[in-house]
Parts: structure tokens; C-alpha cells; sequence
């Protein structure tokens, strides 16, 4: 289960995910897959005109955090 710092990350991922990509994360699957976690920090961390740096530090964080490979 995540602490309160890392659902609030979540929250906030999240978020800019939505906004940058228009991607809806689906927050229960990404807390309980590994490989979906994977697949979402390795978006959220392809770099574009779109991404924001709040988005990359969030998924390097939260990647750190869930022990995540991507």
C-alpha cells in the first residue's frame, strides 16, 4: 500500500498525465501491476515539447519510490 506522500504523487501524476497526454491512468491497476507502472513512467518520462518537468520529476519519483524499472 502507498504512504500519503506517494498517493498524493499518484494523484498529481496522474493529473499531468491527463493534461499532457490525455491519458487516463487508471490508478488502481498501476498501484497493483508492475508491468503497468512500467508502461506509464515510460510515457510520462518520453521527452517532448509536451512534457512538463513536473511530470518527468514525478515519474522519476515515483519510479524510485515503486522500485520501477522504467
Amino acid at each position: 500500500m502507498l504512504n500519503r506522500d506517494q498517493m498524493h504523487s499518484l494523484g498529481r501524476f496522474t493529473f499531468l498525465m491527463r493534461q499532457t497526454y490525455n491519458y487516463k491512468v487508471q490508478v488502481e491497476r498501476f498501484i497493483k501491476d508492475a508491468d503497468y507502472q512500467n508502461q506509464m513512467l515510460a510515457l510520462a518520462a518520453r521527452i517532448s515539447d509536451d512534457t512538463s518537468d513536473e511530470l518527468l520529476e514525478l515519474s522519476m519519483a515515483l519510479g524510485a519510490k515503486l522500485d520501477c524499472v522504467a
